[in-house]
């Protein structure tokens, strides 16, 4: 798909009928949904039933350029992409539920949905992607995240968060991606809930393989997403940045970074 994951599609709530507008969704979910848009009573991790129907953007109002383009060059590929366009204006609408998450930042909170699919609903919706996907500006990061890598035997795959004081219960938690700029974590952990976006911490990344120390560091806590794992437990994701690295750990962090790419 190169890149490209993104499709602009009309979102309403199938039981109560209830519009959420024009938003742009992917083959796991949607996000950037304002409270206001949602029932009063809706619930983190609660079930919804949905109805998405695709808006042909770009493709659509290609049609003639392809159509012309094929009659200049009897291009088989464009041809063939514009009759794959053609198959799907006539199927427009995939029903299916969503999980509901909430994600917290200093500025806002926001809900999302992530999408249980049938074989069929995630076979259609990847396909509208590939045809007519859209990258997002706010995805291109300065310093790519890295997934975690078991195969790397560097690569931390456990951390610990806490407050600056370091008085307090240490959360453990699992590392999901990491770059020289940030980190993603995951954890089940009671009481990530009560953290705010916005607020420092003291984060140690442990060491594995022949890395010699675990890393001490200073993070702020960019972005707090609530949301339940396959059995219905609360699962809390939490994007951090690096504030800048302590001199006496810079060399171990740079040598770390170095080991991952």
């Amino acid at each position: 798909m190169n890149g490209r994951w993104f499709i602009p599609a009309q979102v309403t709530l199938t039981d109560s009928a209830r519009s959420v507008g024009i938003r742009l969704i992917s083959a796991f979910g949607m996000s950037g949904i304002e409270p206001t848009a949602l029932p009063a009573n809706s619930k983190m991790g609660e079930t919804i039933n949905l109805t998405i129907q695709y808006q042909i953007t770009r493709e659509k109002d290609a049609t003639k350029q392809y159509r012309l383009a094929h009659e200049v060059a009897h291009s088989t590929e464009q041809l063939r992409r514009q009759q794959a366009v053609d198959a799907l204006n006539q199927v427009q609408q995939i029903n299916l539920m969503g999980i509901a998450f909430r994600e917290r930042t200093a500025e806002e909170t926001q809900w999302g949905f992530r999408f249980i699919h049938t074989p069929e609903s995630k076979a259609l919706l990847e396909k509208w992607v590939e045809l007519d996907g859209v990258s997002l500006v706010e995805e291109q990061r300065s310093a790519p995240r890295l997934p975690v890598d078991k195969a790397i035997t560097t690569f931390p795959v456990r951390a610990e968060l806490l407050p600056l004081t370091n008085i307090g219960p240490k959360l453990p938690c699992k590392v999901r991606n990491l770059s020289h700029t940030g980190i993603l974590l995951e954890t089940n952990s009671v009481g990530t809930e009560l953290m705010n976006p916005g607020e420092d911490l003291n984060i140690r990344l442990e060491n594995r393989g022949w890395f010699p120390i675990a890393l001490d560091l200073k993070v702020k806590l960019v972005r707090l997403t609530e949301d339940t794992d396959e059995g219905g437990t609360p699962l809390y994701r939490l994007g951090l940045s690096f504030q800048p690295v302590p001199e006496l750990q810079q060399s171990a962090f740079h040598e770390l970074m170095s080991t991952l790419c």
